[in-house]
């Protein structure tokens, strides 16, 4: 190769990296989709990591939370209006006699059964991929579950990085690890309706955007990189599993007459 072309080569390549160092958070955050180490890198050597990693997370859960709502109101526009037929439906059920009867038995029985029939219908929805605001409703609910994924994922890994030897401050590893949730910008194509991304793929792609940012912020070989990855799982799972059994045994105490049940089986054996 002539040394011309070397240079050139070598120009365009740190004209690149200095473009992405000073990208703003919608390159960086489509950069790190596509798991780009250097976005990571980036964000790592940036004096304000942390604003900058949640600024790239915000544009990926704002053009995944737009394309939904794109998505769901084309889909109801387009979509046959199931809600003439659910209406049909209920006018013919609540005028016949047994209904009636059933109404003047119970004075709730008709609030009671309208609740029981919408939730079907929601259900009837959400199984036939019908578009609806209780499905979108619950897809926001999802990026905000996301975001706060991001949160305590993160912390887990900052403790488990520190334990292995890393010196990666706390607003660092939050600001590097944000760009490991950005893939959720994938369902922009949810846009149209009818099209998904399948979430496994998503998954997939998280997971070794948290390893790119793991070995990123910590500065680990490829054996510690995977342990800082998997290693917040198992401790999330831990006090999970904690949590579950404190508010268990917290509930049960709330049971009247419990104690004196306990206390009456084990004077009788019954327990040790």
């Amino acid at each position: 190769m002539l040394p011309e072309q070397e240079k050139a080569i070598e120009k365009s390549s740190v004209q690149e990296y200095d473009d992405l160092t000073m990208a703003g958070p919608a390159k960086l955050a489509w950069r790190s989709t596509w798991l780009d180490q250097r976005a990571y890198n980036a964000v790592n050597h940036d004096w304000r990591p942390l604003r900058r990693g949640v600024k790239a997370l915000a544009v990926a859960l704002g053009i995944a939370a737009i394309a939904r709502l794109i998505g769901t109101g084309l889909g109801i526009l387009t979509s046959p209006q199931i809600d003439v037929l659910q209406d049909q439906i209920f006018n013919a059920l609540s005028g016949t006699a047994y209904f009636e009867l059933l109404a003047a038995q119970s004075p709730d029985f008709t609030t009671q059964f309208a609740a029981g029939y919408t939730a079907l219908w929601e259900l009837v929805r959400l199984l036939g991929g019908y578009p609806s605001y209780t499905g979108l409703a619950g897809a926001l609910i999802g990026l905000l579950f996301t975001f706060s994924s991001w949160l305590t994922y993160a912390t887990l890994a900052f403790v488990v990085g520190r334990w292995l030897g890393a010196e990666a401050s706390y607003s660092r590893t939050l600001g590097v690890f944000a760009l490991a949730y950005t893939p959720v910008m994938l369902t922009v194509i949810e846009a149209v309706p009818g099209a998904y991304v399948a979430w496994s793929l998503i998954f997939l792609l998280i997971l070794v955007a948290k390893f790119l940012a793991a070995r990123e912020v910590f500065q680990l070989g490829p054996g510690g990189g995977l342990a800082a990855v998997l290693l917040p799982y198992l401790l999330g799972l831990i006090l999970l599993i904690g949590l579950l059994i404190f508010a268990a045994a917290l509930g049960l105490n709330q049971v009247p007459y419990l104690d004196e049940l306990l206390r009456t089986l084990r004077f009788t054996g019954g327990i040790p």
